[in-house]
């Protein structure tokens, strides 16, 4: 037999005070509607809980802001539209998702619901002003004193002190009940603040709560965020800076100072941080403490932060050599934009110090750049191909048979320059970049024909150039512009196997220069012992041209028309006098020196066998 009791409808709530109440408290500056209830429930020396129950009200739906219970309150309390909204947002009002609606801003609700409930009891003493009503009843828990960031009573010039501190939200926000049972400790003072000065800092976060005012760059940002960014930046900057001034000077002042100033400031900031955690293990958790971990744990879903995410992003990348994939404070990095000594060691191989020298070679660092290995660093796209040839280097043996040459062969193509070591021998012996040889390979046979092994007409490439007496550079220059035929020999690999015809070869044979050199130039004009036209060309007081001599395959001086013209212009010499007035060497230079002419003058030394062709003509006529 089932002797269950039926299921019972709970009693609906009847009030049992009169409506609407008498002597309801008029709302205070910067009060929430749990407080207001609660001097209404106080100055009848009730809880909250009890005064709800009284007015046939759900406490617990209250606590919540239950839209009816609200509004049946509002109705009870003789609230008009405008002061209810004000109440309202001095009010901690519970959103979805661990939230907030404070102020006509959403907050996180660690930042406003906290067990430790705070308050400034020289505001609660002041608010008792007389006897006629109970102090629970006077008493007024202003709403910003439960947001974290606040600390201060601008008023008084004091911390904010904790009055309770209890887990279960249904008896900590029942200021009617607390307070009843503080009111003696808050009215006989026994609740000690200490005095601090007011700050910049906490004017602004005190207009932003009052005014929504805010003329700095943190406006921008919600109440919640921008105080926090503060707070966690200043600390930060304490840590790093142990000499700031005065050593007393609040994180949240020191992190205002510098964020109210926008994102140039704050980057300034951020690469202080990172100088100071210079060392080769230190990453952007060690640079920037707390503020790293908020901005990439606690804080990485909200989009709030994202202006300061994307702040810190771009110092870290430009600061650190973080690898392609890698996260980096939410966001996927798609291309490495740093390599570091360290990084770029390890993707060629090598060991750090002779990365460090190949990148100092190559003009990527500055070699007497003291920076640790993992924190030097540079572009990553401009190092790319230094590394993938640093990738490709070989030893003079790999080299050879990478192209294919014989010892003589290779010896000629890098006497000529044909082929450079990519580094010195003091840095790496393996110094040779197979991609050069690539290059020659690709660019001579290009186009080969096939030649029988027995065909003589065909000779080995560097043979044939040296038969020519034809620069190597310019005989590859031929093949590519396709004015010499390349063939392939049977048999034989790369380089070892390139021949051309010796005829199409001579053929780009320059023709040997025309015109006298320096040295048969003076013979000509009788300066050829003394070294005095060798003078003048060093002294740069005689006009030559430079050419190529395929004969002797060197750049010589040489002197065209135009110059021996030009030498005449200016010059004449004891030999082209003493024919014109058809004497002896010795008679015509008595007949100079009796008429005051001199040689020219080099420095110290006088050329006594050539002189200043105007010189000469002031005294002698040459016609």
């Amino acid at each position: 037999m089932n002797t269950a009791l039926p299921r019972q409808k709970p009693k609906k709530l009847e009030p049992t005070l009169s409506l609407p109440i008498p002597q309801t408290p008029e709302p205070k500056p910067r009060e929430g509607m749990l407080s207001l209830v609660a001097r209404a429930a106080g100055s009848r020396n009730l809880s909250t809980a009890s005064f709800c129950a009284e007015l046939g009200l759900s406490y617990k739906k209250l606590l919540v802001h239950d839209p009816a219970q609200i509004s049946r309150l509002v109705e009870l309390l003789g609230l008009d539209q405008e002061t209810r909204e004000e109440v309202q947002s001095w009010s901690l009002v519970p959103l979805p998702g661990v939230k907030v609606r404070f102020r006509n801003e959403t907050y996180v609700s660690r930042t406003l619901m906290n067990p430790v409930v705070r308050g400034c009891p020289a505001c609660l003493r002041d608010n008792v002003t007389t006897t006629s009503l109970l102090p629970a009843g006077q008493m007024v828990m202003q709403g910003q004193w439960q947001v974290k960031y606040v600390q201060k009573c601008l008023l008084h010039k004091k911390e904010l002190v904790p009055l309770w501190e209890i887990s279960n939200p249904r008896h900590r926000f029942d200021h009617a009940a607390r307070l009843r049972d503080l009111s003696d400790d808050i009215l006989n003072g026994r609740l000690s603040q200490c005095d601090t000065p007011i700050t910049d800092y906490d004017v602004w976060l005190d207009e932003r709560l009052e005014y929504s005012k805010d003329s700095t760059w943190l406006a921008n940002h919600d109440t919640e965020i921008a105080a926090n960014f503060c707070t966690l930046l200043g600390a930060e900057l304490k840590r790093v800076n142990a000499t700031l001034e005065p050593k007393n000077t609040e994180a949240s002042l020191v992190g205002f100072n510098v964020a109210k100033q926008g994102p140039e400031e704050i980057l300034n900031a951020f690469k202080f941080l990172t100088a100071a955690a210079d060392g080769p293990q230190d990453r952007p958790k060690k640079a920037f403490g707390e503020l790293y971990t908020w901005l990439s744990q606690y804080g990485i879903a909200d989009q709030r932060w994202d202006a300061f995410r994307d702040l810190m992003r771009k110092v870290i990348l430009e600061t650190w050599a973080i690898p392609e994939g890698e996260e980096v404070l939410g966001k996927v990095l798609q291309a490495r934009r740093l390599h570091s000594v360290d990084s770029a060691a390890r993707e060629i191989g090598r060991s750090n110090k002779v990365a460090r020298q190949i990148l100092a070679h190559k003009n990527l660092i500055s070699a007497d750049d003291s920076r640790t290995d993992k924190r030097l660093t540079f572009d990553a796209k401009c190092a790319a191909p230094v590394l993938s040839m640093a990738n490709r280097l070989v030893m003079t043996k790999q080299m050879m048979k990478h192209l294919g040459a014989t010892p003589s062969q290779f010896e000629t193509l890098t006497k000529q320059r044909v082929l450079v070591p990519a580094l010195p021998t003091t840095i790496s012996k393996l110094h040779w970049d197979t991609a050069d040889a690539d290059a020659l390979l690709k660019t001579l046979l290009a186009n080969p024909m096939p030649v029988n092994f027995d065909d003589s007409t065909w000779v080995a490439f560097g043979v044939a150039a040296g038969r020519a007496r034809v620069d190597l550079s310019k005989a590859i220059r031929a093949v590519d512009e396709g004015t010499l035929r390349v063939g392939t020999r049977a048999g034989k690999f790369g380089y070892a196997a390139i021949v051309v015809k010796q005829s199409e070869m001579d053929a780009l044979r320059p023709e040997k220069p025309r015109y006298p050199t320096l040295a048969q130039f003076g013979l000509t004009v009788g300066l050829q012992k003394d070294g005095a036209l060798q003078a003048l060309f060093e002294a740069g007081k005689i006009q030559t041209t430079s050419f190529f001599n395929p004969e002797t395959l060197k750049t010589g001086i040489y002197c065209t028309d135009e110059d021996q013209a030009a030498f005449h212009a200016q010059f004449t010499t004891l030999k082209l006098l003493s024919k014109l007035c058809q004497k002896d060497n010795r008679s015509m230079a008595r007949e100079l020196r009796s008429l005051g002419v001199t040689g020219v003058e080099i420095g110290d030394r006088v050329l006594t066998k050539v002189f200043w062709k105007a010189d000469v003509e002031r005294v002698l006529p040459l016609n």
